[in-house]
């Protein structure tokens, strides 16, 4: 094994791409928690950059808002931490939602759509998305029966 001889954190080249190999699990937890916003950028490909796909593109949007990812994810275990002093219980699925919605809304629309966590706004919005994903999970389906 290459982690036997080299260690858990490796780097190889291929052509212009550096990438980057974790193979330990101990190593994977302190890249993610302690320095996560240097391995959460994507390369622009020369052919966006030439006719400027890299300024417009929602793709490259997210990578510039790393700050603001960084805030939303720090606003989320804020919370989680107050739950857990407060004994209360966290519903994994709708803090995670919250904050997925509210990344969003603050990337492409400049305002928070969900101030808590039982709001109607991500209520409905929720409910929706839900409804949406059948549609597509039944499409799929549906779209695979027919080819067979």
């Amino acid at each position: 094994m290459l982690s036997n001889a080299y260690g858990p954190l490796m780097s190889s080249k291929l052509g212009e791409v550096t990438t980057i190999i974790v193979s330990s699990p101990t190593m994977a937890k302190e890249v993610l928690q302690k320095h996560s916003q240097f391995f959460s950028n994507r390369t622009v490909p020369d052919a966006a950059r030439a006719i400027d796909h890299n300024k417009f593109s929602a793709i490259w949007v997210l990578d510039a808002n790393m700050n603001l990812r960084h805030n939303k994810v720090q606003e989320l275990l804020r919370d989680v931490r107050k739950s857990r002093q407060a004994g209360e219980s966290v519903e994994v699925g709708r803090v995670a939602f919250v904050t997925s919605l509210n990344l969003l809304s603050t990337t492409f629309f400049s305002m928070v759509l969900a101030n808590d966590t039982n709001s109607d706004t991500q209520n409905k919005l929720k409910e929706a998305m839900s409804h949406m994903m059948d549609i597509l999970i039944n499409m799929t389906l549906n779209g695979e029966e027919k080819m067979r």
